[in-house]
């Protein structure tokens, strides 16, 4: 996650069954103004079954004050056979 605010963030990160379960809870980070996060293999830490149809979301917490900017997350996946990144971006989903 990058944050592009001037402030510091409060984030919720949480990966989503295809049932709409929420594996390994809420993890909740602090991401400081115009920095990097790496959460490393959040999949593996909350113990996700290898399957199709995994989401992970990440959230400002609610309530958050951001005068201008956000945060950008991205993840990727590598490729077992040949260790080939593949890039995913997020989505906004509301202002």
């Amino acid at each position: 996650m990058t944050n592009t605010s001037g402030v510091t963030l409060p984030i919720e990160v949480r990966v989503i069954e295809v049932t709409s379960q929420i594996l390994g809870g809420t993890r909740t980070y602090s991401v400081a103004p115009g920095s990097l996060l790496r959460l490393g293999q959040i999949l593996e830490e909350v113990g996700a079954p290898l399957e199709d149809g995994l989401r992970i979301t990440v959230a400002i917490a609610a309530g958050t004050s951001v005068p201008s900017g956000g945060i950008l997350s991205a993840a990727y996946t590598l490729d077992n056979r040949t260790q080939d990144a593949f890039a995913f971006v997020g989505q906004r989903q509301a202002p």
